[in-house]
C-alpha cells in the first residue's frame, strides 16, 4: 500500500539538507527582532531556537550502519 504524497510528505523525504532551512529560520527570527511590535522578541527568540536545533540536531541515521 502506497503511502499519500501529501506536501508535507514528499517534502521530508526529499529534504537532505536541513542547514540550509535552520538558517533561513534564524534570517527570519532575527528580521522579527527588528520588528517594532511590542512582543515580536518572543516569536525571534523561538525562529532562532527553532532554527538552531534544526542545525544542531544530529541525523537519525545510526554510526553502525556506515561501518
Amino acid at each position: 500500500m502506497e503511502l499519500p504524497k501529501t506536501l508535507i510528505y514528499v517534502y521530508e523525504l526529499s529534504m537532505d539538507n536541513k542547514f540550509i532551512l535552520g538558517l533561513c529560520i534564524i534570517g527570519f527570527g532575527l528580521l522579527l527582532l527588528m520588528s517594532p511590535e511590542k512582543h515580536s522578541w518572543i516569536f525571534s527568540a523561538l525562529a532562532v531556537g527553532i532554527g538552531t536545533g534544526i542545525i544542531i540536531k544530529k541525523s537519525e541515521k545510526s554510526d553502525k550502519d556506515d561501518k
